[in-house]
């Protein structure tokens, strides 16, 4: 007998720790759909995927829906790029449908596991009833607690374990994942065609899979302390020392893995949170999204262009006018030196002195380019700058690397933080000057967005545009070091391109020939990206820029565009910023275009103007651009408040008001109590879940208040039991031992 009850303890124990972990998953992944508009916004997900928040949060739900077998199938229509169409393509239905048969059959494991729950209780209960040494109660008491926390240090355990090898490699873990659950292998979708991982990257499991196990392992110390407290009530020991010190251990780990999580949500170092936190800020990244529009019916005849890989991008609109393999992963060679530029620029004076490193010397591969530098040798941070876009140098690009985040490995998370900050959807770096390696990869297109950043620092102009810089003499060079502009185009000579203002050339023998440039006519600014070239770069790069400038032209929608006859029903007054642009292809007429207006209720910006309204400009299906609709506050009338509309009541209503008696009025304000809809009951979970430091405080708070209450009124038990062997009636110290009738013995 003893034996099925230990079984059944450990049935009972093993059901109870899958539920709370299909439960876990399930309020993670289902409770706050806002978590997920967090995640699309943090993640850049959007300068991915050409959709508006709102069409990719019903695409969310609905796919959320289907999971939850909410709906038969995945026939999501929505609009994208300015068309509609259908969002999830064949492959991506079949990788779905076997998340919902995971989903679905988590479910019914829970049930399943509920129904053993209170199987396997029932049959320690009634193993208690007949049980002649102790209460009905007992053999439930003595298994169940027992065996559920000794099975919770074992999931504990074996959770940190999964959690080490998905933290040490968690793409080589998750692809195992899907190899062994799913069909096809979601990470070896291609990006380009596939919707599905670009808008659930990497980061998004990983930051999903952590939020879901804090919260398991936070309900799962919660059931481990209530069994405890159990335990030890039925034992009848003193609870309450060492239950209190358990829940103060708890609450300080989960505040302090919070604040962790909080700020390595990207992996990146917390003494880089704050300036990450500063660079997000910049006016870069305010930029507009880039959107191709290479495939539209108005488009011109692009030349032909032999590298493998090229881009041809309109800064200050994110046009993309030329597109060929843009968004598959090449190796980049010394261009990866525009991303390092941008974060010395952005974290150092140029008067900081860089001090150079034994590894920063030596670990080059031979026949890289440098400057000849040598172990603690010091220069400046502009030098150094001058050095690393005109010549390139090698070990000046690590030495830069280790005086912003002290070694290779983390600038290179730095590098990859700045990445996602800018919009780039699929690059990884792992070193500071683009040395070969079979891990640093990017794309055209996101190198795109990496030297629009660096073009609106005006002091990285001011180095490009250089044909040649004398770097002075050093503590270890007593002569001084000429460094001269390499880039072709860029350089003032027969081979000079007219309007090119900056770029950065790259070799290696893996990634063939790269070259990325940036050149400005009139109000144009072109960024043309060439990767994997051999030897036909320059020649591409030129037919490109010439093809750029002369099929396509500007307009300043601030100066082109009457507000007023856009909508009727807008009020009057509203102006476009002069930062608002269109690029359009020749013989296409800024007027040609229709317009569609979607009415706004922004805040007001720190120009004291609000936005009222977003205007979208399009032509034979194709959405050119769109602009944003400003109202002054100045313009706008004063609104009517409740205040100046007062109802001055009647005196019979008066005085049927103060006849009413109290009773009345707690009726009333009963009545008026609005009962939580299960819409509400979500949004309180998904605050809760959000905020689970403060839920587990709150909880451990009402917990630590049943002890106290448990722990006296046991006290106060124990007291009146031993004060009834003394008469019953004796309640204090001094009275306890005097005698009286029911304690007087007749000798």
């Amino acid at each position: 007998m003893k034996n099925l009850q230990r079984l059944a303890g450990g049935l009972a124990g093993l059901s109870l720790i899958l539920i709370l972990l299909i439960t876990a998953i399930e309020i993670a992944a289902y409770s706050d759909y806002s978590y997920y508009e967090r995640e699309y916004s943090r993640l850049g997900v959007l300068n991915t995927v050409p959709m508006e928040m709102d069409d990719l949060m019903d695409v969310t739900k609905e796919m959320m829906s289907y999971l939850r077998g909410g709906r038969k199938d995945l026939q999501v229509i929505t609009t994208i790029g300015g068309e509609e169409m259908e969002f999830f393509n064949e492959q991506e239905k079949v990788h779905m449908e076997d998340c919902r048969n995971l989903f679905t059959g988590a479910i019914l494991l829970r049930r399943i596991c509920l129904a053993v729950l209170l199987l396997s209780i029932a049959f320690l209960l009634y193993g208690g009833m007949k049980d002649p040494s102790g209460s009905w109660l007992s053999v439930l008491s003595r298994t169940l607690p027992g065996t559920f926390q000794r099975l919770s240090l074992a999931v504990l355990g074996l959770s940190l374990v999964l959690a080490i090898l998905f933290a040490s490699d968690f793409t080589s873990c998750f692809t195992v994942f899907h190899q062994i659950f799913f069909r096809n292998d979601l990470w070896l979708f291609d990006p380009a065609v596939s919707r599905l991982i670009n808008i659930v990257p990497e980061p998004f499991w990983v930051d999903t899979g952590t939020r879901c196990l804090l919260l398991f392992i936070g309900l799962m110390l919660l059931v481990t302390m209530a069994f405890s407290l159990w335990k030890r009530i039925a034992e009848r020991k003193n609870i309450f020392p060492g239950t209190a010190l358990s829940l103060a251990v708890i609450l300080a780990v989960s505040t302090c893995l919070s604040a962790s999580v909080q700020v390595q949500a990207l992996g990146v170092p917390q003494e880089l949170a704050a300036s990450i936190a500063a660079s997000s800020a910049s006016p870069a990244d305010s930029l507009p999204a880039p959107v191709d529009l290479s495939g539209s019916p108005d488009w011109p005849e692009a030349p032909s262009v032999d590298s493998e890989a090229a881009i041809l991008m309109e800064s200050k609109t994110g046009k993309i006018l030329y597109s060929k393999n843009a968004n598959e992963a090449y190796f980049p060679a010394s261009i990866t030196k525009l991303m390092t530029a941008l974060l010395t620029l952005e974290r150092c004076q140029l008067s900081d002195i860089v001090t150079f490193s034994y590894r920063a010397t030596h670990e080059l591969e031979q026949g890289s380019t440098h400057i000849a530098r040598t172990e603690g040798e010091e220069m400046s941070v502009r030098d150094c700058l001058y050095a690393l876009l005109l010549f390139s140098a090698n070990e000046v690009a690590q030495a830069l690397a280790e005086h912003i985040s002290g070694s290779f490995e983390d600038f290179a998370v730095l590098m990859n933080e700045r990445a996602v900050q800018l919009g780039c959807s699929n690059t990884h770096f792992v070193n500071p000057s683009g040395l070969n390696n079979s891990r640093h990869l990017t794309t055209c297109r996101d190198m795109a967005l990496i030297l629009r950043a660096c073009t609106k620092i005006p002091e990285f102009l001011e180095i490009e545009s250089a044909n040649s810089y004398v770097i002075p003499p050093t503590n270890r060079h007593e002569e001084s070091t000429t460094v001269v502009q390499k880039h072709k185009l860029v350089k003032q000579g027969e081979d000079h391109y007219e309007g090119a203002l900056a770029g950065k050339t790259g070799y290696t023998t893996i990634a063939g020939n790269t070259l990325a440039t940036y050149a400005v006519r009139g109000d144009m600014e072109l960024i043309c990206i060439i990767m994997k070239s051999m030897s036909t770069h320059y020649a591409d790069t030129r037919a490109l820029l010439d093809w750029g400038f002369d099929n396509f032209s500007m307009v300043q929608l601030s100066s082109a565009e009457e507000p007023a006859r856009l909508n009727a029903n807008l009020p009057e007054g509203l102006l476009i910023s002069e930062d608002e642009w269109l690029i359009l292809p020749r013989g296409l007429e800024f007027s040609a275009l229709d317009v569609q207006v979607d009415q706004l209720n922004g805040t007001v910006d720190a120009n004291g103007n609000r936005p009222a309204g977003r205007v979208h400009y399009l032509h034979s299906g194709t959405e050119y651009g769109t602009a944003t609709l400003l109202l002054p506050t100045s313009a706008e009338e004063e609104p009517t408040t409740a205040a100046e509309t007062v109802v001055e009541e009647t005196p019979a209503v008066t005085e049927t008001k103060a006849a009413r008696g109290g009773l009345q009025k707690v009726r009333e304000a009963i009545r008026n109590i609005p009962l939580p809809s299960q819409e509400s009951v979500i949004r309180v979970l998904a605050v809760a879940v959000d905020h689970w430091p403060i839920t587990l405080g709150i909880l451990a708070g009402l917990l630590i208040l049943v002890i106290l209450l448990t722990h006296f009124r046991h006290n106060e038990k124990r007291r009146k039991k031993r004060n009834y062997r003394y008469g019953g009636y004796t309640t204090t110290r001094r009275t306890r031992k005097r005698p009286n009738k029911y304690t007087m013995r007749k000798e």
